[in-house]
């Protein structure tokens, strides 16, 4: 358990919320103007998130003195908020279909929000598809990998008392299966579905991406800090975004991204953490940001202004606001009731 008693102050909790500004912009350009900032598909959230992910949630663990904080201080740190969108989703749903649509479907409706709130959150009923973009939170889809993760942890801990290395092994195995998956080598389906469906809301899918995190916290006193690492990893990632080749190892853009980009920009991440001057944040409103955007495109679709521009102003305005709403009034009261913290004041 000491292992995870000290991370020196960081930077992680300004990246998250920039790779949250990251997702909101990409989805609010795509979604409301139809368009696409090619560079910001260079710098992906969603891996930049499972990395920090596998960084502080197995410190979390480990300096956690009992399973039950653990899975306390992991409940309160994302239900509550969920719980919040989950409401909002339905008032979206209210403005677009009214009263009676959801007096009509209500049964629908309610399973809809119980799998919101529990652990389906890639759910999306048919009677939502011409609401908007068509699915209510997307986004949500990553808040499913992330608990399960979560529910990993104890167990990789576990097997590390009989196997020193798991951690490294799994990453291995997991990166094997991304690979295979992409290149479709394992092609299989299931009720109607393929395998790369039913695996990418997994971390079997993306555990090397969560390893990567782990294998940087637990052996963070041999990752050097130095400027010249972090320009060569800049010019790694410039040279293959310019190649813009596809595939697991190589691609450069978007959630989907190659071992071989993955690896400098992981770096990036770190050193951007540890290496940087200390940003500190008044309000944590990174985790509202990434779960509010979605339902707030979504909102401003259905009853917002004939100009896009316009719609796409109000919907990163509505998000900082309801994003600093959730922060201030449900996430940092229901943080307050954790026993133990891993931020390093």
């Amino acid at each position: 358990m000491a292992e995870g008693k000290f991370i020196k102050p960081n930077n992680l909790d300004l990246l998250r919320l920039v790779f949250a500004a990251q997702v909101m912009l990409f989805h609010g350009f795509h979604h409301i103007l139809h368009e696409k900032i090619g560079w910001l598909d260079h710098i992906p959230g969603v891996p930049a998130f499972f990395f920090i992910s596998g960084f502080l949630i197995y410190a979390a663990y480990t300096r956690s003195p009992s399973i039950f904080l653990y899975s306390q201080n992991r409940f309160l740190r994302l239900f509550p908020g969920l719980v919040f969108v989950t409401l909002g989703g339905v008032g979206v749903v209210l403005l677009a279909k009214g009263g009676g649509f959801i007096a009509d479907n209500i049964a629908v409706i309610a399973g809809w929000g119980l799998a919101q709130t529990t652990l389906g959150q890639a759910y999306n009923p048919s009677i939502f598809r011409d609401i908007g973009v068509g699915v209510i939170n997307g986004s949500l889809w990553t808040i499913t990998v992330e608990i399960l993760f979560y529910i990993c942890i104890p167990v990789v801990v576990w097997m590390e008392r009989f196997v020193r290395h798991i951690v490294v092994i799994i990453t291995i195995i997991s990166a094997s299966i991304y690979c295979a998956i992409e290149l479709d080598y394992l092609s299989a389906s299931l009720g109607g579905h393929s395998l790369r469906e039913y695996a990418r809301l997994t971390p079997v899918y993306w555990g090397w991406m969560f390893g990567l995190g782990i294998l940087a916290f637990k052996y963070r006193q041999y990752v050097p800090l130095k400027a010249s690492m972090a320009v060569a990893s800049v010019l790694v990632c410039s040279m293959l975004a310019w190649l813009d080749l596809q595939g697991p190892l190589f691609s450069a853009k978007g959630n989907y991204i190659g071992l071989l980009y993955y690896l400098p920009y992981a770096y990036l991440i770190y050193y951007v953490s540890f290496a940087f001057p200390l940003v500190r944040l008044k309000n944590d409103i990174s985790y509202g940001v990434y779960i509010w955007h979605m339902p707030l495109v979504n909102l401003l679709l259905v009853v917002g202004f004939a100009n896009a521009v316009v719609n796409l102003l109000l919907v990163f305005a509505l998000t900082i606001l309801f994003a600093w709403f959730s922060w201030k009034y449900i996430e940092k009261p229901a943080l307050s009731m954790k026993r133990v913290s891993i931020r390093a004041d």
